[in-house]
């Protein structure tokens, strides 16, 4: 058994070592970051969510943190969709009018870079309480097949500053079959070939 560790290990290092296998790994990595989201920021309120059911009150800005497979840097200003990097959510348990629908929920993540070509993005919308009705797919989306959005378990409480922790199970999954070079997620980039900045 020894032998066979060693073996093995031998075997990965000269993988690395060579390159020759290099993408397959670098893959690998970001898929299990993907697993877990733990995220600062600032807001106030409580927030639960699996997937597109959710129940809550609460204004959220992530301001730093893991998500979306990496550890970055969030931009909070208020006219979220036309900046990077935006993360955060509004969740009220009543609709409201803000431009011209009513809405209880505004939940956006949209990264630059690698996160974004990955289709970790999402911009989300809904007029009935507890439930997300309105996805939006943003660009290099288009070819998945559902989104990491729709198997997130989160908890995110605030009262000042806010904290979030979420599980994917689907990110797991994607994990653990993406050693067989299965992507469900279709966010193996380095594999793939994909293009991104």
């Amino acid at each position: 058994m020894k032998r066979i560790l060693q073996c093995i290990l031998l075997g990965c290092l000269i993988h690395f070592v060579t390159g020759c296998t290099s993408s397959y790994w670098v893959d690998r990595g970001r898929d299990a970051s993907d697993i877990f989201t733990a995220t600062v920021g600032y807001g106030g309120g409580v927030r639960a969510r699996i997937g597109p059911v959710h129940v809550g009150a609460i204004i959220d800005a992530d301001k730093a943190g893991v998500k979306g497979g990496e550890c970055a840097l969030f931009n909070t200003e208020t006219d979220y969709r036309s900046k990077a990097n935006q993360s955060g959510e509004l969740e009220l348990p009543l609709p409201i009018i803000i431009g011209h629908p009513a809405c209880c929920l505004i939940e956006v993540y949209e990264p630059d870079g690698v996160p974004a070509v990955r289709g970790k993005c999402y911009n989300v919308e809904s007029a009935i309480p507890f439930v997300s009705t309105d996805f939006k797919p943003e660009p290099y989306q288009k070819d998945l097949l559902f989104n990491p959005y729709f198997t997130q378990i989160e908890v995110c409480v605030g009262i000042g500053g806010s904290i979030k922790f979420g599980f994917n199970p689907g990110e797991m999954v994607d994990f653990i079959l993406g050693w067989t070079t299965i992507d469900i997620f279709n966010d193996d980039i380095e594999s793939s070939g994909k293009r991104y900045e």
